[in-house]
């Protein structure tokens, strides 16, 4: 993602950039399916999301999308609307068959020291490529394009294999006034939360 935007260049481009690397003291093969799949989602969603409580979240339509072999995960562009693949049509034309979870959740959001709330729900998508090591989730507002969240979440394994390292590249678009402090606050946000992910070991 430092050299392809996982985001569709015709609409909001995005202006909320960061990047965060933990190593995590267990191989690659028992990583993945707990931070790479859609196993765990509701677990990762409401670690994710700590500071913004997660009042109900449901896992919705599973599917698999053919993406060309050639094609990073990285470079796609809305896996949410990519049309599920269809039986054996996918191998004949060179292209690889990658799971699909669709889900919602809805967070409960604060104004003037919580002495205002309101919820807010987050249509999301998760897709990854297990021969790859690599996951993308594509999140928004439900009814707006302009609130936006892309991870692109790359696993490999280090150290003669007993340890993996884990980058995460997350992408957003917000059409805030106050861009700066809110990246400032994505960037510690995101960090502390790639963080957790070590407690999902314990």
């Amino acid at each position: 993602m430092a050299s392809t935007s996982t985001a569709p260049q015709a609409e909001a481009k995005p202006n909320i950039f960061s990047k965060h690397t933990i190593v995590l003291d267990h191989p690659v093969s028992k990583v993945f399916p707990v931070l790479g799949t859609a196993k765990n989602q509701e677990k990762i969603t409401r670690a994710c999301s700590s500071s913004l409580p997660i009042t109900a979240f449901k896992l919705l339509n599973k599917d698999v999308v053919a993406v060309p072999r050639n094609t990073p995960l990285s470079e796609l562009h809305d896996a949410c609307d990519l049309p599920a693949a269809q039986e054996f049509e996918s191998e004949s034309k060179g292209a690889r068959q990658l799971p699909r979870q669709s889900f919602a959740f809805t967070e409960s959001q604060y104004l003037l020291c919580k002495s205002m709330s309101w919820n807010v729900r987050v249509e999301a998508t998760l897709v990854w490529d297990e021969e790859e090591m690599t996951t993308l989730y594509e999140s928004k507002i439900t009814g707006r394009d302009d609130y936006r969240i892309w991870k692109l979440r790359e696993m490999e394994e280090i150290e003669g294999g007993t340890k993996t390292r884990m980058t995460e590249t997350l992408e957003g678009v917000y059409p805030g006034w106050n861009r700066k402090m809110f990246e400032k606050r994505t960037r510690q946000a995101h960090a502390n939360q790639m963080e957790l992910f070590h407690t999902f070991f314990d």
